[in-house]
């Protein structure tokens, strides 16, 4: 007897239920049954489609990631003339993107609770952050090529800043009860990249352009 065909509705239904409960809860406070309510499955549905509550986790996690790339991949930043208006544009999308979206960082939070407790959780983390950085490493090298007056930086370092402020700000915002935080903490960061890439905030050049060291 061949066994039972995933159902994609219900797997969907069942990865959406699990993302909203770990995001308003965290891990270990989501439960399996609340979450199948929720999706309006039996217990067994969620067992037949995933293993267990970590293999849900990190199902949850790579349709997250997946989520975000495409987010970024048609983002308006990407229209943008120039690697420089891509990079500050790839903020303002960022910031957008926080706007309507819900509250927290999926990535963040599960990395928080659960780096000592479950260390399969733990990677997938590192490499959703490793992905992440690397390639808003790679923008950043193309805007620092057509940037002759930005001062000297290390791509890879300043993607890392970027996601330690962004994680930091949904952390901060949960604190203080409002969702502002995070584009403020963003604009901070687009007018830091701004000074970097030695232009004003707007796009245009703030001073000089000197030759660097190839």
């Amino acid at each position: 007897m061949s066994p039972r065909r995933a159902d994609p509705e219900i797997r969907a239904g069942l990865l959406a239920a699990a993302r909203d409960a770990f995001l308003a809860g965290g891990y270990a406070a989501a439960g399996l049954d609340p979450i199948c309510r929720r999706a309006g499955v039996t217990k067994g549905a969620l067992f037949h489609h995933f293993d267990g509550k970590e293999g849900l986790a990190g199902e949850v996690l790579e349709d997250w990631v997946r989520a975000g790339a495409e987010a970024y991949a048609d983002g308006p930043h990407q229209r943008a003339r120039g690697a420089i208006g891509r990079a500050l544009g790839y903020v303002d999308h960022t910031i957008e993107l926080c706007r309507r979206a819900p509250l927290g960082c999926l990535i963040g939070t599960l990395a928080q609770e659960v780096a000592e407790s479950h260390p399969g959780l733990r990677r997938r983390c590192e490499r959703a952050f490793r992905e992440w950085g690397a390639g808003l490493a790679a923008l950043l090298a193309e805007a620092l090529r057509e940037a002759p007056a930005a001062l000297p930086f290390e791509p890879a370092g300043v993607a890392d800043h970027f996601i330690a402020v962004f994680e930091g700000a949904q952390i901060l915002a949960k604190a203080r009860g409002s969702r502002e935080v995070v584009p403020e903490q963003l604009r901070h960061f687009r007018r830091y990249l701004a000074q970097l890439l030695g232009v004003a905030a707007e796009g245009g050049p703030t001073r000089k352009a000197k030759r660097r060291k190839p």
